[in-house]
């Protein structure tokens, strides 16, 4: 472009003797090419830039959809353990397993209620623990730690676990360090008949999406329980 402009300015003077005419141009032909120059340079930039940030795009969506792939699995796998599980006792490990990975927390509970009663016995834990399990049995049976989440019928972040559960499962976090604790209600009918329980030392900041799969998750103790 540049040796365009230098040679349609130099046809236009073509024929002119005066050399201080010729002269009088060579400014504005220079400022011509330089500021065409710093036009295509600032073109390309832009041009460079535009692409990189359209592959970086690129790359965040094909992630998040790996991601979204790899969570469906993991809930189809969890609600095939469960499907399969159907009328024992107890969640099967596995299961557990996997709703940890899907929800990292320090502890993951699994309570139903007893028929006819507002206590609940544990029917899953991890990481599986005996004494663990003895003990928040014995909690879920003489304590009413659940009525805050009956009433509120959705997922309940709880940091003040006194206020909100119960004394006994207070001091059990307590002892060991656990400070918040994500309940999820499994309903039927707008009954509780089970928790499901996240509890990390460090409280997490539970998004919208976070709280939907985790009742999504609840829901699927509905065949186990």
């Amino acid at each position: 472009m540049c040796v365009v402009v230098t040679l349609a300015v130099l046809l236009l003077l073509h024929g002119s003797d005066s050399l201080t005419s010729v002269n009088a141009y060579v400014p504005m032909i220079v400022a011509t090419m330089l500021a065409i120059g710093l036009a295509g340079a600032e073109w390309q930039v832009f041009l460079e830039r535009n692409s990189a940030e359209r592959l970086v795009d690129a790359a965040k969506f094909e992630a998040a959809e790996h991601q979204a792939a790899d969570r469906q699995h993991a809930f189809n796998q969890l609600w095939q353990l469960l499907a399969d599980s159907r009328g024992q006792d107890a969640v099967p490990a596995e299961a557990m397993e996997h709703l940890r990975e899907l929800f990292p927390a320090e502890l993951c509970v699994v309570w139903a209620a007893r028929d006819g009663q507002r206590s609940y016995r544990v029917c899953g834990l991890q990481p599986a623990q005996a004494e663990t399990w003895a003990r928040l049995d014995k909690i879920a049976q003489s304590a009413p730690c659940f009525e805050r989440v009956r009433e509120v019928k959705r997922v309940l972040p709880v940091t003040d676990l006194v206020h909100d559960t119960a004394p006994a499962l207070a001091l059990f976090c307590e002892q060991r360090e656990l400070r918040q604790a994500i309940l999820c209600p499994v309903l039927v009918r707008q009954e509780l008949v089970g928790v499901l329980a996240f509890f990390h030392k460090q409280p997490v900041k539970l998004t919208t999406k976070t709280a939907e799969e985790m009742q999504s998750a609840a829901n699927l103790f509905l065949c186990a329980l």
